[in-house]
């Protein structure tokens, strides 16, 4: 049975990629607020994240949030995904711009 919910999904052009991690800034991937560019992957749990898909050759990889690092002032500084299943090895961090 297949629990994944349907997720925003981002083009990886979006993306600066070095291998296979891949970086934006939150305003890229939203309409300029920090909301919206992720939410429940699975019906059953509480993770989140966002798919996001190829341009060139369609793949689709759902990333799943495995850190928020904050700055001094309690201000999300910077989210940390990482692929699930077959696809952990991709990482992703979106700034807070």
């Amino acid at each position: 049975m297949n629990n994944l919910l349907v997720v925003p999904e981002h083009k990886a052009s979006q993306f600066a990629w070095k291998g296979t991690t891949g970086c934006a800034e939150v305003s890229e991937l939203t309409d300029g607020g920090s909301h919206g560019f992720e939410g429940r992957i699975y019906a059953d749990a509480c993770d989140i994240g966002f798919t996001v898909v190829s341009d060139r050759t369609g793949r689709r990889i759902t990333f799943a949030l495995v850190s928020t690092e904050r700055d001094a002032d309690n201000d999300v500084a910077m989210w940390k995904y990482r692929g699930i299943g077959r696809d952990s090895d991709f990482v992703i961090i979106v700034f807070n711009d």
